[in-house]
């Protein structure tokens, strides 16, 4: 049930257009004392015909008894809020004028009138004389307290009012071709050019793949060999293939030429000098895999004074000897891998693309690419037949803020408008997006339905609204620019000014 406050200068038709343009079916009408409405019976008559017209159904709610006898003298069910819920049994005699009451009171009989005098008389006698109450200034205090409270929540605590202002809207579209330019800083509207930036991330991923190859292999241990020269302060060289034997026999070559640097002599002292070197092990098989070992001799300076001065040692293990029937990976378990490795890198690229850009960018289908920049495959299986592919990328997108979209199309709206428009509300879509080649720019197709209107800005609109009347509030309102319809709906049917809390006032623009 939808309620409507009448004002107390308000026309006829004002009335019934808000009766008939009601959302609900039933309406309560607030009718202030001293309505014009009250001037005739006729207002009445006609409310009702338009309501019934319409489809609606009215009730007056007043505290004036003359508005809610005229409503109920047309059929219109009426109440007054102070006693809703009391039996008021209000009718249209409660408006005869005071001469026809009088006629009415002189038509009774004589006898009746004298047997009345007589059954007061007997009344009057029966009454016992008022008693004397004692003053109880406790509970007059309360009162009086109570009754201040009660003003004080009337006043201040209850009143709310909902301000709804409707706006003249405009609808604006635009269909064509848009570029994003990242060389721009600001719009062109003329141009249907805004401002772009590119967006780049790399990253990397390692992944292993099951081998689905067999084949006999023979693979000779690795690691690396710490060599030391505590013979002299010269540097010694030591060309590849030198040998390098454990003292159970096993022999393991450099891999490469290195030169020893020279000893320190340090107080008449030598101090060892040491290089690392990678070395592989003489022959294949797992017998050359090792742990640690303290001390390599070199074979080569045996019988000569260099045979205790260079030697070796090695903190980590000499591993990957094998001797027998392996996994390798086939071209089409290669093939597998690597496009494997390319999909595991585009989907952390958009994640992480996708976190490390900035906030308001939109990015449309076409404005992606990726690179990748290399690929390294390990066709190296381990004891578990697996080989692995590294693989490295980057993912550029090209992205624009949708507000400089947004404004720009509004700067060409409003030649076809009023020159101080807003967007109210719009849709958008993008289609066929193309990146240049240089990644400078995009360029796309875009469909917007916009609605455009007066912007009113709330804040000011409290500041004007709230202390004022009814009258001075509509005065207000009305003055909006760009304003079509609104209303002031107050709470409770008392309250006629808007309080000065803003916490208490609802503004809707619509």
């Amino acid at each position: 049930m939808a309620k409507i406050f009448i004002g107390k200068s308000e026309e006829l038709s004002s009335i019934a257009e808000k009766i008939i343009n009601t959302e609900n079916v039933e309406a309560v009408l607030n009718v202030p004392r001293f309505s014009k409405l009250g001037e005739s019976v006729m207002n009445f008559e006609l409310l009702k015909r338009e309501a019934d017209t319409a489809g609606k159904k009215i009730i007056v709610e007043s505290v004036d008894e003359h508005i809610l006898a005229l409503a109920e003298s047309v059929g219109i069910a009426s109440y007054n809020p102070f006693f809703r819920g009391v039996d008021q049994k209000k009718t249209f005699s409660d408006i005869i004028p005071p001469a026809r009451r009088n006629v009415a009171r002189q038509a009774r009989p004589e006898s009746q009138r004298e047997e009345s005098q007589e059954v007061q008389n007997d009344y009057v006698e029966k009454i016992s004389p008022p008693r004397k109450f004692l003053k109880k200034p406790l509970f007059v205090i309360a009162s009086v307290a109570i009754l201040g409270l009660t003003a004080f929540v009337a006043v201040k605590v209850l009143p709310r009012v909902e301000v709804i202002v409707n706006v003249q809207k405009t609808e604006w579209e635009y269909a064509g071709l848009v570029k994003a330019d990242k060389s721009l800083a600001a719009f062109d509207a003329e141009g249907a050019l805004i401002p772009g930036a590119l967006f780049t991330e790399p990253k990397n991923v390692q992944q292993v793949f099951s081998a689905s190859g067999k084949r006999f292999v023979e693979r000779k241990a690795k690691g690396v060999m710490t060599i030391y020269n505590a013979f002299s302060s010269s540097p010694q060289p030591l060309v590849a293939t030198t040998r390098f034997e454990t003292t159970d026999g096993k022999i393991y070559r450099l891999d490469s030429g290195i030169t020893v640097p020279g000893a320190k002599i340090v107080g008449g002292k030598i101090e060892p000098s040491s290089i690392n070197a990678n070395v592989t092990a003489d022959k294949p098989g797992s017998e050359y895999n090792v742990g640690p070992v303290a001390r390599f001799s070199i074979p080569g300076f045996r019988g000569t004074p260099r045979f205790e001065g260079f030697y070796g040692s090695s903190s980590g293990n000499m591993d990957g000897g094998f001797i027998g029937e392996q996994a390798y990976p086939t071209e089409s378990d290669i093939a597998a891998a690597k496009k494997a490795v390319n999909q595991a890198l585009e989907d952390v690229l958009k994640i992480t693309l996708a976190q490390n850009v900035p906030d308001g960018f939109v990015f449309i289908e076409g404005a992606f690419a990726s690179r990748v920049i290399r690929q390294v495959i390990n066709e190296e299986t381990n004891s578990d037949g697996k080989f692995s592919v590294f693989g490295e990328a980057e993912r550029i997108a090209f992205g624009f803020k949708e507000s400089d979209l947004v404004e720009m199309l509004r700067e060409r709206a409003k030649k076809d408008s009023h020159p101080d428009i807003a967007v109210r509300e719009y849709e958008i879509s993008y289609s066929g997006a193309n990146l240049s080649e240089d990644r400078v720019s995009l360029s796309f197709r875009v469909n917007f339905k916009g609605v455009f209107a007066r912007p009113i800005e709330e804040n000011a609109l409290m500041r004007n609204l709230i202390g004022k009347k009814e009258d001075d509030a509509q005065a207000v309102i009305y003055s909006l620019p760009g304003f079509k319809s609104g209303s002031i709906n107050f709470w409770p049917f008392w309250v006629g000014t808007i309080p000065d809390n803003p916490d208490k006032v609802r503004i809707i623009i619509q």
